[in-house]
């Protein structure tokens, strides 16, 4: 797994979708 902030949206950030 990489160290992704959640405004990234890769897990459940605002940038999700």
């Amino acid at each position: 797994m990489r160290p992704v902030a959640p405004e990234f949206g890769q897990d459940g950030g605002p940038r999700a979708r």
